[in-house]
């Protein structure tokens, strides 16, 4: 029986758990985390085409 409550105790501390863990994540966007892109500036937008500059003088 001891076996038994103590699975059962175990179960109700996950079951918890998981509600609260629902509840942080149930807000929404609301500017978090993955709420916009994290490329920024003129790498979004493709920016200018690559340059190829020779070295100037001896190798």
């Amino acid at each position: 029986m001891d076996k038994d409550k103590a699975s059962n105790d175990s179960r109700v501390k996950f079951l918890d758990a998981l509600e609260k863990k629902r509840q942080k994540g149930a807000g929404g966007s609301n500017g978090g985390p993955g709420a916009r892109s994290k490329v920024g500036g003129g790498q979004a937008a493709g920016g200018a085409p690559k340059r190829f500059q020779r070295k100037s003088g001896s190798a």
